[in-house]
């Protein structure tokens, strides 16, 4: 039984160990709290550390940008003035141009004016010395007469010789001067500055004198061993319609043909190589006059791939070669237009005319004409076949009805063979709408 006395005893003994527990426990949890006191300081103290260096970085940072920003500013504003230095020297340099560009036109002008009257001058000048000229011949005839013996002239006949020979020459002279002059273009409306109607008389005697010198051989192909006009006409008939189809510009067929006969006129080919002739001139025709002409494997291809790129560039070089790289060439597409405004022909009337020479472009033996002629016989035939008035048409031209009168028979009669020969180009081109069909109409 446990007594009074053990518990006692037991609880005296329990009281000392109770006290020394709670020393122990108040000496450790005041080390614990030095230690955790220790360590929050030192993590303060290097947290504090830290941010100053934080701060100190985001300093730098703010000043090193703003020093950047500065520098950028600067570059921007050497930038801008240099843009405007540059602006300003251009500006002035295209001041300075278009001053000289008016200067230049200002001087042309004159040029122009000057011309004008040392023409008018020229001419009454001729006319002068040819009146004085027929009162010196009338003069001699008359002494001659009075003295009836030839000996006795004192003029040699050398010199009378030479006089008549003058005055033929200067008539043939003034006769081309008044042929040009008798082309009526008083019908012509200032409208367009591009049309340059003021100055359409130089042009066409510009064009005029220019068409003698681009012509062909009239007569070559009978020089000719392995080529024919037949066969020529068979190639232009497929050229026509290559045209069409690439949807060139009028006068690059006419250029085409222009070359092809001329080139055919200086050189004998075989006829395997007559299609190469055709599809290399249309090319360099097509370059010469297009704005986006056809590329050399476009022309390859229309050939069934007959002939390759390089032989189509070695036949381009070749033609230019033998022509001397003259292209150029008055068409009788550029005539009609020009009489279009000397007459105030309506869209349909020019069409017709554009439809009789394309026949005759495909005739071997219409390249005998002038372009200007040809293209003045067009415009009377469609006058005739469309019942319009034809009185003084010729004339406007400069030409009588009896200068062109042949040749508006022949077109007439390319007109009347056109639904019997073969040669369906031309026929099927202006068969279609935008050409008013005229090719299907019937004319009498």
């Amino acid at each position: 039984m446990i007594t009074t006395n053990s518990i006692n005893n037991i609880s005296n003994n329990i009281k000392p160990l109770t006290t020394r527990i709670n020393g122990f426990n108040q000496k450790n949890s005041f080390n614990i709290f030095n230690d955790i006191s220790e360590k929050s300081l030192n993590t303060f103290n290097e947290t504090q550390r830290e941010f100053g260096k934080d701060l100190t970085n985001q300093n730098n940072l703010t000043t090193f940008n703003k020093e950047n920003n500065k520098r950028i500013q600067v570059n921007k504003n050497i930038k801008i003035n240099q843009i405007k230095k540059d602006d300003f020297k251009t500006n002035e340099i295209n001041i300075n141009e278009i001053r000289r560009q008016k200067s230049q036109d200002n001087n042309f002008s004159k040029k122009i004016f000057r011309e004008k009257e040392n023409k008018q001058n020229y001419s009454s000048n001729n006319i002068q010395k040819l009146e004085e000229e027929d009162i010196q011949m009338e003069d001699l005839t008359e002494n001659n007469n009075n003295n009836q013996t030839e000996p006795n002239i004192n003029i040699d006949k050398i010199k009378i010789e030479n006089i008549t020979n003058n005055i033929k020459n200067k008539e043939k002279e003034l006769n081309e001067d008044i042929e040009m002059k008798n082309t009526n273009f008083s019908n012509l409306e200032i409208k367009n500055p591009q049309n340059v109607e003021e100055y359409f008389t130089e042009i066409y005697s510009t064009l005029k004198l220019t068409e003698d010198q681009f012509l062909p051989d009239s007569n070559y192909m009978s020089k000719r061993t392995d080529i024919n006009s037949k066969m020529r006409s068979i190639l232009l008939d497929w050229l026509v319609e290559v045209h069409l189809k690439y949807k060139l510009v009028p006068e690059t067929l006419y250029i085409t043909t222009n070359i092809i006969d001329r080139y055919l006129s200086k050189k004998d080919i075989k006829r395997t190589k007559l299609q190469l002739v055709g599809v290399t001139s249309m090319f360099i025709a097509s370059k010469y006059e297009d704005i986006y002409p056809p590329e050399v494997k476009d022309f390859s291809y229309i050939t069934d791939n007959a002939y390759t790129n390089k032989e189509i560039l070695k036949m381009e070089m070749e033609i230019l070669s033998t022509l001397n790289f003259n292209i150029t060439f008055p068409t009788p597409y550029r005539f009609i237009e020009i009489y279009r405004k000397i007459l105030n022909l309506d869209d349909k009337t020019f069409c017709f005319c554009w439809y009789c020479i394309e026949l005759c472009l495909i005739e071997y033996k219409m390249i005998k004409y002038k372009p200007s002629f040809l293209a003045a016989s067009a415009v009377f035939c469609a006058h005739r076949l469309l019942d319009l008035d034809e009185n003084g048409v010729a004339e406007k031209m400069g030409y009588t009805y009896q200068d062109i009168k042949l040749c508006c028979l022949e077109i007439c009669n390319l007109i009347d063979q056109r639904k019997k020969s073969n040669l369906k180009g031309v026929y099927k081109k202006f068969s279609l709408e935008k050409y008013y069909k005229l090719s299907l109409m019937s004319y009498d």
